[in-house]
């Protein structure tokens, strides 16, 4: 049998101006390797120094994109602390282990790769049912 690929998550929750959900970051774990490297890590990764590599990426990429979608906005989140969900789990586990009790999302992806690092990850953007008003509005303003 073919062994799965296994991932590692972080999520971070935002709100602000009636807007509200959660960040979700998969880190694909054949990525860590190329992960320590980049940010430059110097030692053997041990299950801490994954979870620290984890924290430290996760706070770059989902700050800077749920920034820009602020600045983009023009409204501020508050963003609370990022949580590792889990590492070295499969997709199935992973969502079994943290379910949402949201009835209705708004789900955007977005995949990350870095040119010459074996380095990918999926950010998940999901806005909650109530925010998706606010969020129609706001994108209805811009286009005009």
């Amino acid at each position: 049998a073919k062994d799965k690929e296994t991932i590692s998550a972080v999520c971070q929750g935002f709100i602000g101006s009636g807007i509200a959900g959660e960040a979700l970051l998969l880190f694909h774990d054949s990525s860590f390797d190329d992960m320590a490297r980049l940010m430059g890590y110097q030692n053997e990764l041990s299950e801490l120094a994954e979870q620290e590599l984890l924290m430290d990426l996760a706070s770059i990429l989902i700050g800077a994109c749920v920034k820009g979608i602020a600045d983009q906005l023009a409204i501020d989140f508050s963003q609370g602390h990022p949580v590792v969900l889990g590492q070295h789990l499969d997709v199935g586990r992973l969502v079994e282990k943290n379910r949402w009790s949201w009835k209705k999302i708004l789900a955007v992806e977005i995949c990350y790769r870095i040119e010459n690092f074996n380095i990918q990850c999926d950010l998940l953007l999901l806005f909650t049912e109530d925010s998706l008003p606010v969020l129609r509005n706001k994108v209805a303003y811009l286009l005009k």
